[in-house]
């Protein structure tokens, strides 16, 4: 039992949140998720009604002979203008072209249209979300494994074995880790571009980690539990993330290996090996793609600044205490892949202002991102990035409770995690449906900012993790166009610890490139995929 007063996040939510209040926050919160949906694709066909009624500007272009070939209607010449009618075949009307250049539009908003490139073939994988017709499509052999937590979670793991090697002798094991709202399949959906296949293609063994929840299993618990989703960031470093490297070293037969992350990916690879620095001496490297360290402008403007600044009470009486928005899952298993790719896309583009212009053009490209986009989440682990996102910079997750005290453990007090002989009282209440950590300072409710977001402003800009714990050499690449994080103020600290400590630190800063484009972009395989070889070749 706890102290009056002092109850944990989870047990203070499963408890006030019962009944009538329960029913009234989970309508409230399917509410809002369905008018932002309605809302961003009300928006999408907006935009294609108004390029609709733009015809003069089509009169006035040149008309691409491509819109006539796939209903097999003769190439214009060069000099012909589509203003004169003679030039038009007898079937083709300026109506019936306009509406294939509105058809066209939609297609490559989707990212299905064709490759026009001569002599490029057609992109022919279906939209699945199992990652191994992805992997075997590319000719590669691939396992399945899963990895159990301390706490009881089952985390799926892939691995990727190249049939033929373009290198005979055996580089290395890398372990590649996703982002928010993603899973394992973001670094398999380029096709032979994919950093999973170019890494494989090279020489080295390849496992796809993923986080917990992503396939929706546990020991003991279920999904409609409310401990199945009691967990944040903090728990992904504490657990997955020790977890995913010692399975993959003891079953690779590697000493040590190489670990890839992106976006959340490395977050929690910093706070983990700031939480357990041990962990450290099984890695071979760490490269950090748009690594979520310090937090980027996009997250305190426009209509993220609203998610992140939400009171935490307010918060969770919205977006209630289990999974974040699970009609995402439900219009993504139920809705065509297409449709579901435009009306994602632009979600996506809205909330964190994704773009297309450097992905791969043409293709079945967006209908297969958006299987492995958006993945399930705990609606706890966005309230921390909300937390993450006021201090400015990654940090444990602070616990709330209702009344005028908090619980939580100071980010100057982060200890390697204790073993079960050392603490076997404290990992016992860990392992439980709470999934929360000892606790061992309160601050007053008086120390925190007037909107009871859960932050004492004491703890504001203050580091979770620090550079002398992670004694492997590190690589930093990021995106000078991304807005979500700020890889510039990274690897300004990278590069003082590198004076100071000796260490390996090495960054590359990657000009005009946005927060998915390291793995995305149309040029990631010669300005990221290769430097990320070249850099792990040089140990």
């Amino acid at each position: 039992m706890h102290p009056r007063g002092q109850r944990p996040y989870s047990y203070i939510d499963s408890t006030c949140l019962t009944g009538w209040r329960l029913s009234i926050a989970q309508c409230l919160s399917h509410f809002v998720a369905t008018s932002i949906v309605a809302l961003l694709v009300a928006n999408s066909f907006v935009e294609d009604f108004v390029n609709l009624l733009r015809l003069d500007t089509w009169q006035r272009s040149p008309l691409s002979a491509d819109l006539l070939e796939p209903v097999g209607q003769a190439k214009l010449a060069d000099s012909e203008s589509p203003d004169d009618s003679r030039t038009l075949p007898r079937r083709v009307s300026q109506k019936n072209l306009r509406r294939k250049r509105s058809r066209l539009s939609l297609d490559e908003r989707a990212g299905l249209s064709q490759p026009s490139a001569a002599g490029s073939q057609p992109d022919t994988r279906r939209a699945t979300p199992d990652p191994h017709y992805y992997i075997q499509e590319q000719g590669f052999h691939s396992s399945q494994y899963w990895a159990e937590t301390e706490d009881g979670f089952l985390l799926s793991i892939q691995r990727i074995v190249a049939a033929r090697r373009r290198s005979r002798s055996y580089k290395g094991t890398v372990l590649l880790m996703h982002g928010l709202f993603q899973s394992s399949g973001v670094y398999i959906t380029n096709q032979s571009d994919s950093l999973a296949f170019y890494l494989a293609r090279e020489g080295y063994d390849v496992w796809l980690g993923n986080n917990r929840c992503v396939e929706k299993r546990h020991r003991t618990l279920t999904p409609s539990d409310v401990g199945f989703w009691d967990w944040s960031l903090e728990d992904l470093a504490r657990y997955d993330f020790p977890c995913l490297v010692k399975f993959v070293v003891n079953h690779s037969g590697a000493d040590t290996i190489t670990y890839i992350g992106h976006s959340q990916g490395n977050a929690q690879a910093f706070l983990g090996l700031a939480l357990s620095p041990e962990v450290a001496k099984h890695l071979k490297c760490f490269i950090a793609l748009a690594p979520a360290v310090y937090i980027g402008s996009l997250l305190q403007q426009g209509p993220m600044a609203l998610l992140t600044n939400c009171p935490s009470r307010l918060f969770r009486r919205i977006f209630g205490i289990k999974q974040f928005l699970p009609i995402m899952d439900v219009v993504q298993n139920y809705v065509h892949a297409p449709a579901f790719a435009a009306v994602a896309y632009h979600m996506f583009h809205y909330l964190f202002h994704w773009s297309d212009r450097n992905w791969p053009k043409g293709g079945n490209h967006k209908p297969i991102y958006f299987q492995f986009t958006p993945r399930p989440c705990s609606s706890k682990s966005i309230l921390h990035w909300g937390q993450i996102s006021r201090a400015g910079v990654l940090q444990p997750f602070i616990p709330v409770v209702e009344d005028s005290t908090v619980i939580t453990k100071s980010v100057h007090q982060i200890q390697v995690k204790p073993s079960p002989s050392e603490d076997r009282a404290s990992a016992t209440a860990r392992s439980g449906s709470t999934g929360h950590h000892k606790t061992d300072s309160k601050i007053s409710i008086d120390s925190f900012d007037d909107d009871d977001s859960g932050v004492p402003s004491s703890l504001s800009g203050a580091k979770a993790w620090d550079f002398s714990t992670i004694h492997c050499p590190l690589a930093i690449f990021y995106g000078t166009k991304d807005k979500i994080v700020d890889g510039e103020r990274l690897s300004i600290d990278a590069i003082q610890d590198a004076l100071d400590s000796g260490r390996i630190r090495k960054t590359f800063r990657l000009e005009g490139m946005e927060h998915m484009d390291p793995i995305w972009a149309v040029d990631a395989k010669t300005r990221v995929f290769a430097k990320c070889i070249k850099f792990i070749e040089s140990l």
